[in-house]
């Protein structure tokens, strides 16, 4: 699953049109509609939208660590 961070433009539509066409799952925010420190915060990573994070999930604690141990 991948969260999206953007705005109104061609370059986030050309993307949710790209995962839509291909069935990728995604969750899309505006970033207007985020808190100003969020904003702020992910400034720090990136000044270009759209931001795209990568979401995993573990069915448990023990799973996460062991996934992160990997590295």
């Amino acid at each position: 699953m991948y969260l999206i961070i953007g705005k109104e433009s061609n370059q986030c539509n050309i993307l949710k049109n790209l995962l839509d066409e291909k069935g990728i799952q995604y969750t899309y925010l505006d970033m207007g509609e985020l808190p100003n420190r969020t904003n702020q915060y992910l400034k720090m990573y990136s000044s270009n939208y759209p931001i795209i994070l990568k979401i995993s999930h573990f069915s448990s604690f023990q799973e996460c660590i062991g996934y992160f141990n990997e590295f």
